[in-house]
């Protein structure tokens, strides 16, 4: 099985995880210099590529999948060029992020004042992505320019933040 993780988040190394599991033989390929490379963020990617390892996944960073066969991959390195051939039963591209955005599509034909699209509708993405679209729309909600929504957002933070003894927190403007 090969994996094609160009997500470099973390659902390239969980189904490689999940599958090296249930005794596949996995080779995960990704185009960053490491497995899953924005879990450096997380503090995440030591462990889980030492998981990977331990589970006989082999890795091959800074490489793409560039021709898929009959039972094989064509490996290519994003900096040489050089291509090797993998024996490849099966492929799994973690990649394209389409959105799904039908529901959007019927209700914008419809003429609506105000529609937008957030989370999955926009992009798919982790779960914090379409909490945070939700909430920046909650708070851009009827203003008609959210440079404003922005600015207000702004003069909030410059306030003060003040813990009581209850361990109750307020904050002043």
């Amino acid at each position: 099985m090969v994996i094609f993780d160009d997500d470099h988040y973390y659902m390239g190394s969980v189904l490689a995880e999940m599958a090296a599991s249930a005794g596949h033989s996995v080779l995960l390929v990704t185009s960053q210099g490491r497995v899953g490379n924005w879990s450096g963020y997380t503090a995440e990617q030591t462990s889980v590529q030492k998981k990977l390892l331990s589970l006989g996944v082999r890795i091959r960073t800074n490489a793409v999948v560039s021709t898929l066969g009959e039972r094989y991959a064509e490996i290519k390195c994003i900096y040489s060029g050089t291509r090797e051939g993998v024996e490849c039963d099966v492929f799994v591209p973690v990649t394209s992020r389409e959105p799904h955005d039908g529901l959007w599509r019927d209700l914008h034909q419809t003429g609506l004042k105000s529609l937008r699209r957030i989370g999955d509708c926009s992009a798919p993405g982790i779960i914090a992505q379409a909490v945070y679209d939700g909430h920046r729309n909650a708070q851009e909600f009827g203003n008609t320019n959210s440079q404003d929504a922005l600015r207000e957002q702004a003069i909030v933070l410059e306030g003060v933040w003040r813990i009581g003894f209850e361990g109750f927190a307020s904050f002043e403007v």
